[in-house]
């Protein structure tokens, strides 16, 4: 049985404030551990939570952060690429 507060964070849209987290932020560098743990607790044995995750489109905003902050570059897969 899933625990009432994990179906609580994904009803009051919880999961993409996480994911805004997971951007590198050099001001607070353990940010995006921390969002990255919180998201697989949440999924964990939660099909709920993992089917919500798995149908967020990236807008590609955490790549822009990469190569402009840090001079990274990034090559996304497309979805149908990812199977």
């Amino acid at each position: 049985m899933v625990p009432m507060h994990i179906a609580q964070v994904r009803e009051m849209e919880g999961i993409p404030l996480l994911l805004d987290c997971t951007r590198l932020d050099m001001r607070n560098p353990l940010m995006t551990q921390w969002a990255v743990v919180a998201l697989r607790n949440l999924c964990r044995e939660n099909q709920e939570n993992q089917a919500m995750l798995a149908s967020i489109d990236g807008e590609g905003v955490a790549i822009n952060t990469l190569e402009d902050e840090f001079g990274i570059k990034v090559a996304r897969k497309k979805k149908e690429e990812q199977t």
